[in-house]
């Protein structure tokens, strides 16, 4: 039954692709492995080396969101492990407006890369987390668009990123004082 919804729903997203140039480009470069992930990292450093009154937390977010992509990265891979799912292009009719993946199509990596840093960042900073959300948002859904993930690898792939930026959020604060002597060293050193 989850199967047919997850079909259907993928059918519904990416039956658009391909009729309406002006949404299927932006899209397409969204999906792209360099866009959205570039544009979060440029995103994170300006966090870094924000001059703000909230200069403790976005610099807290910024490592934060390191290690919550750090650990998303590994639950994916452990997942892709212990379960192989086809991508759509294997067992469906796609629109395809991308290259073909040969790796497991769930969870979704770009869903867990986008949502583990953005939650993340919001655990830090509510107001600059929008953006990361909204970013990690059109990453992992452009790749649904575009005929590389179901919505269920979307899903399962927001699961893995939001439950790893709150491991990593818990996972510094009972390292404490160790991610703070490493942000002191940081800032003698000119880097922070």
């Amino acid at each position: 039954m989850l199967v047919r919804v997850d079909h259907a729903l993928f059918a519904a997203i990416n039956g658009l692709a391909g009729r309406f140039l002006p949404i299927d480009y932006p899209l397409r470069g969204f999906a792209s492995d360099y866009l959205a992930p570039v544009i979060m990292s440029l995103l994170l450093l300006g966090l870094w080396f924000s001059l703000s009154p909230r200069w403790g937390q976005n610099k807290a977010a910024v490592m934060t969101a390191a290690l919550a992509l750090g650990l998303a990265n590994l639950a994916v891979k452990v997942l892709n492990w212990s379960y192989f799912r086809n991508r759509p292009f294997d067992d469906v009719p796609v629109s395809l407006l991308f290259y073909r993946p040969t790796d497991s199509s769930f969870p979704s990596n770009a869903a867990a890369v986008g949502f583990s840093i953005a939650m993340a960042v919001m655990l830090h900073n509510r107001r600059a987390s929008r953006i990361f959300f909204l970013m990690a948002f059109l990453f992992a859904f452009s790749r649904v668009y575009v005929g590389v993930h179901y919505p269920l690898d979307f899903l399962g792939g927001m699961t893995v990123g939001l439950a790893s930026g709150y491991a990593a959020f818990v996972l510094l604060r009972w390292l404490e004082p160790w991610p703070s002597r490493l942000l002191s060293l940081a800032q003698k050193l000119y880097l922070a």
